[in-house]
């Protein structure tokens, strides 16, 4: 927490000018006696820490480090010793026993967010590796998937079998290919841009813009390169956005995401023909082990009784839970759209 100075001259000479308060007078039932403050003492040591704990402070530790390394940097800035973070594991076993629990959970981490900032400029970073910290299991076992998918399209890339060729496409309105299940509704890529873009296993990507097209009623792909050909009305649009491409078997990858070509009925095999087991598991893995997890994990801060967290480290930690979730429904999307295009 920082403790602004007050900005009110009125404001502040009232505090210059406030008397001492007296002694205030606690009642006997509330005072905590000696005795009472040593078995505490002892109790809150006996509170475990669960591996998720070490896990999500293993990810804040890692992230200390490489902030260290960045250029420019001070690494005192960064430097948390040994015995601050015996004290931090201390407050989160008090926090867990005055909250009534037997162990520490990821509510208590939050609280690390006040401890783990050594000038007011790094209460950002600080922020930032405590809340991704709280969802980095689910972030690991995304990325995961993700490089499942990814090396089984390089594979297939890299065998050659089932290859389509460009006529087993169908060709909608003489010159575009139908890109299936892209979410802005209907969406069409320009056939003769195809061969100007870059193969997934090479590495590369092009450069692409999409925006949408009234006459046609649908979005519109296209691909930037030395001597495309544009409409007047594609320059005048305003809402064009920059994508980008690369090639796939049986389809186009726009922004990491794979969507397959609609094909002509019969005409040749596509992506993971021999890998469809990637996309599967993939999609099972999500639906089984990752959404039930993000779930649990929002149950346990909505129900949060914990009565260190304010409501600022409420909301941030929120705002943490939606960025998980978009990334959970990305990857979902390249699962899917990697099963539609068998």
């Amino acid at each position: 927490m920082v403790s602004n100075c007050i900005q009110s001259e009125t404001e502040f000479f009232k505090m210059i000018r406030q008397k001492v308060t007296t002694e205030v007078a606690i009642p006997d039932n509330l005072q905590i006696t000696d005795a009472q403050y040593d078995e505490w003492q002892h109790e809150i040591e006996a509170v475990q820490i669960p591996d998720e704990i070490c896990a999500a402070v293993s990810h804040i530790r890692k992230r200390l480090k490489e902030e260290a390394k960045e250029a420019g940097v001070n690494v005192m800035d960064y430097y948390i010793s040994d015995r601050r973070w015996k004290k931090c594991f201390h407050l989160l076993q008090a926090s867990a026993f005055l909250n009534g629990r037997k162990a520490v959970d990821l509510t208590d981490i939050s609280l690390l967010i006040h401890c783990l900032w050594n000038k007011s400029e790094t209460i950002p970073v600080a922020i930032d590796m405590v809340c991704t910290s709280l969802t980095s299991h689910i972030d690991k076992q995304l990325d995961k998937v993700e490089k499942d998918i990814e090396k089984a399209l390089k594979e297939k890339g890299k065998s050659g079998t089932g290859q389509a060729s460009n006529g087993s496409f169908s060709v909608s309105s003489y010159f575009y290919y139908t890109i299936l299940n892209y979410p802005k509704r209907r969406c069409l890529f320009y056939v003769a841009d195809y061969e100007y873009v870059a193969e997934y296993e090479t590495g590369n990507s092009t450069n692409g813009i999409i925006y949408p097209d009234k006459d046609k009623n649908a979005w519109i792909v296209r691909a930037l390169y030395t001597g495309a050909p544009f409409a007047y009305k594609t320059r005048a649009n305003t809402n064009v956005k920059k994508v980008i491409l690369k090639k796939c078997t049986g389809g186009i990858i726009i922004d990491g995401i794979p969507y397959g070509f609609e094909k002509i009925r019969g005409g040749g095999a596509s992506l993971f023909d021999s890998y469809e087991n990637a996309a599967t598991i993939a999609l099972n893995t999500l639906a089984t082990t990752i959404q039930p997890q993000m779930q649990k994990l929002k149950e346990l801060f909505a129900n949060a009784s914990n009565i260190f967290l304010s409501d600022d480290d409420l909301k941030i930690t929120k705002k943490q839970f939606s960025l998980c979730e978009k990334r959970i429904e990305e990857v979902k999307a390249k699962a899917q759209n990697a099963q539609q295009l068998l």
